[in-house]
């Protein structure tokens, strides 16, 4: 009853999750708060069927076949060495998570300051000023909620992702069992499927399933975006029209502004490259020679790989064209030297993969990128210098435990050179907003999550996959905090979904023996 019971929490983790991927970009990038309540909440939902599955493992003694677990002694000591750092990995990301989630639960009960929206007045506080605090403990309360649901999706993610399907596990036990006297056509299909399962380029069902989500949600999404703009439409989904960034060179998309839009597909055309990568190899080794070009499920993943990579320039960001084309030449240069030796064909229309993206984005892009690059040459910020000159004085008046999550647009009024500059409620460097709201501590915390998931397939187990995976997605990570540098990509919901899930990924990649 026990191991029924867990396989529904499974299924139901993965219809929601798969609900979550749709809608967050969908419900115009999640900045509207009907759909941040939505996201959110479901969330919960996912963090409730993961107490929900470790609840029936504690209680029951159910143990689930996981990647990675090493439940056979006489295995070699690698492996049990590996378990082991993987186990020790997931309790210090799990004390390094609630560490994150009290610094924001201790900020939001120990406000320093009262601040009155209707005067924009803020009036002070008694605190304990040793503990983290907040200057506007409404928005640290929102903050927290939101990183709560972070929380949750990247624990729920990791914990479905690590799981065998009972396909798999079939499929494991037919792997070792002794082949029969008389071979037949049955065993011979069984034992080409278990060697597919032995193989170093297999995708586990549940990780390959959330990647063609991820591939062609965003494909269609870029589709989307680039016909909205040569439609020449001001209106979101040709249904609303924002209050801010009216023009249609300012949106892109669901997402009134245009960084954000190609910031969300900068993150998942790499993840499409990575899925084709692998499903190209285990289809050539499953096929032998027989296989043709084009004949693999695969060959749907290069051309969504080719829109996706393309409207970051169709968007005329900036910001989104440079992260683009940069990670073109990484992900080119990863691919080319991981591919077949010799393999002429292979490397010419991996090229040419990559001059259909440029072509296709420069000529759709182009006439109005160009003119936006020449001004950002020529010194154009759009106004980013002041927002950053009055910001760092934030950030050097609240050193070790910041103004609170969620608190610079209450706070950045008061930092103006004079109060006719604009009142911006993004510092557009999401590290300086981060070192500002959480302080030194809080940054450290933050920095030693991100620095774990980005080194644990270096030195700890999970699912076995080659160098190329994890390259791939440090490609998609690297970007993103890249473009945080110069814009805000993870105060939008939709952006800091998509990472945390992309963590996710990473962190149950493991080093292959």
């Amino acid at each position: 009853m026990a191991a029924r019971i867990h396989r529904w929490c499974d299924g139901l983790t993965e219809a929601v999750l798969y609900f979550l991927v749709v809608f967050s970009p969908w419900a115009f990038g999640t900045t509207q708060a009907w759909s941040i309540a939505v996201v959110c909440w479901v969330s919960y939902a996912m963090g409730f069927l993961l107490l929900t599955k470790h609840w029936l493992r504690w209680r029951s003694g159910y143990q689930q076949a996981r990647w990675g677990q090493v439940s056979d002694p006489e295995r070699n000591s690698s492996r049990r060495n590996r378990s082991a750092a993987d186990r020790w990995f997931a309790r210090v990301l799990a004390a390094l998570t609630v560490f994150i989630l009290l610094f924001c639960l201790v900020s939001a009960l120990n406000p320093r300051a009262q601040y009155f929206h209707n005067t924009r007045v803020l009036r002070n506080i008694t605190c304990i000023p040793w503990l983290p605090h907040s200057y506007d403990a409404p928005a640290t309360w929102l903050a927290f909620w939101q990183y709560l649901a972070m929380a949750c999706v990247f624990w729920s993610v990791r914990d479905w992702l690590l799981g065998k399907t009972r396909r798999e596990q079939l499929q494991e036990m037919s792997a070792f069992q002794p082949p029969l006297s008389t071979p037949d056509k049955t065993h011979s299909r069984a034992s080409a499927v278990s060697s597919s399962v032995r193989s170093s380029w297999y995708l586990p069902d549940r990780m390959r399933r959330l990647l063609w989500v991820l591939s062609i949600n965003g494909a269609v999404l870029a589709l989307e975006g680039v016909l909205q703009r040569l439609d020449g439409s001001n209106k979101l989904l040709w249904l609303i029209q924002p209050r801010i960034n009216r023009a249609v060179e300012s949106q892109f998309g669901p997402y009134a502004y245009r960084s954000n839009a190609s910031q969300y597909l900068n993150q998942v055309w790499p993840l499409c490259l990575a899925l084709w990568f692998a499903l190209r190899h285990q289809h050539k080794k499953e096929k032998r020679h027989s296989s043709r070009i084009g004949s693999g499920p695969h060959s749907v993943l290069m051309p969504c790989a080719i829109i996706t990579a393309a409207a970051p320039l169709v968007s005329t960001s900036r910001g989104g064209a440079i992260i683009a084309i940069t990670g073109w030449f990484a992900a080119m240069a990863v691919l080319l030297f991981a591919g077949p030796r010799g393999h002429r064909y292979y490397q010419l229309g991996l090229i040419l993969v990559f001059l259909l993206a440029g072509g296709l984005g420069g000529y759709l892009g182009w006439d109005k990128l160009e003119p936006r690059l020449r001004a950002m040459l020529s010194g154009d910020t759009s106004n980013r210098d002041i927002v950053y000159r009055n910001a760092r004085p934030m950030a050097e008046d609240h050193p070790w435990f910041g103004t609170g999550p969620g608190t610079f647009s209450t706070l950045y009024q008061y930092y103006r050179e004079n109060p006719n500059q604009d009142w911006s409620v993004m510092a557009h460097d999401d590290w300086l907003e981060t070192r500002i709201t959480f302080g030194w501590v809080g940054l450290i915390g933050i920095l030693a999550c991100l620095l774990l998931v980005t080194s644990k397939w270096l030195w700890a187990g999970g699912i076995p996959a080659p160098w190329i995976l994890p390259t791939l997605i440090w490609i998609s990570l690297g970007g993103c905090l890249i473009h945080a540098k110069f814009d805000f990509p993870f105060q939008v919901l939709s952006i800091l979904l998509l990472f945390v899930l992309i963590c996710a990924i990473l962190s149950c990649l493991a080093r292959k023996e």
